[in-house]
């Protein structure tokens, strides 16, 4: 998410899965997120010989082009740090913030003219 706000320190070869990374997540939630990883990881394995799997990725829209979204509504720099940690106020609190970031860097690049 970070390279998606961040584009031109990323490989751009990435750029659109975790663009629909993202999509997944707002649409089916994090526990849907953390199975697909699951599934993602075990197809990955050496002894699978399967590799990644792009099909449920496939209904989300690709990564707009035509360059990048110049501003984000949300960005991993207004993460309160405190007592050296991103969770000082609670998990609940974080998984909150990390969704309006999730959300606002979809929205930014959804809004990127084609």
């Amino acid at each position: 998410m970070r390279r998606l706000q961040h584009p031109a320190r990323a490989h751009e070869k990435y750029l659109d899965g975790q663009y629909r990374w993202l999509q997944f997540y707002l649409d089916q939630g994090l526990d849907a997120l953390i199975r697909m990883g699951r599934h993602q990881v075990a197809r990955n394995n050496h002894k699978a010989q399967s590799g990644y799997d792009m099909r449920p990725l496939a209904p989300y829209a690709p990564l707009p082009v035509g360059g990048s979204p110049g501003q984000f509504g949300a960005t991993f720099c207004e993460l309160p740090y405190v007592n050296d940690s991103f969770v000082s106020d609670g998990h609940a609190a974080y998984g909150r913030r990390i969704h309006a970031i999730v959300d606002a860097t979809v929205e930014s690049w959804r809004a990127v003219p084609a």
